[in-house]
Formats: structure tokens, C-alpha cells, sequence
């Protein structure tokens, strides 16, 4: 019987701790995920300009290739991911 009642009282001071809330959680994983798209986002480019930099120089790569709609997928991503 003792051993019981120490298994329960590991449990319950195991959980015992900080507990999150649904919407803190859910704040979290959007986080999370507007993170990984913006690294995403950045790798892509990166890789895309290595290839084409011996053409163009870095800075024209971004001006020639890039627009502004390519900056907002991350928020697309994530707003969908909701």
C-alpha cells in the first residue's frame, strides 16, 4: 500500500509544475511556426542566390528577384496554419 501512494504522489509532483493554457499554448505553436517560415523563407533565398550570384551580385539579386509579395508568405503560412 505504501508503494502506491508514493507512485501517486511522484505523479502529481511531476505535473505538479508550470502548466500552460490552451491559448498559451496555441500562442506558442503559432510562434513556432512563424519562426520555421521566416527560417524557411531565408534558406530559400539563400539557396536561390548562391546559385545565381555569379551572375549578379548580391544585392541586385534581392532587387531583380525578390518583391515584396515573397516577403509575406511566412504570414500567408502561418495564417493558414491557424
Amino acid at each position: 500500500m505504501k508503494s502506491l501512494s508514493m507512485d501517486a504522489q511522484k505523479t502529481q509532483s511531476r505535473h505538479s509544475g508550470m502548466r500552460l493554457r490552451l491559448g498559451e499554448r496555441r500562442s506558442i505553436m503559432f510562434l513556432g511556426d512563424f519562426v520555421i517560415a521566416w527560417g524557411a523563407l531565408f534558406l530559400a533565398i539563400y539557396l536561390w542566390a548562391i546559385s545565381d550570384v555569379s551572375t549578379v551580385g548580391l544585392f541586385e539579386f534581392l532587387q531583380l528577384r525578390l518583391r515584396t509579395w515573397f516577403f509575406l508568405l511566412p504570414f500567408l503560412d502561418a495564417a493558414a496554419g491557424r
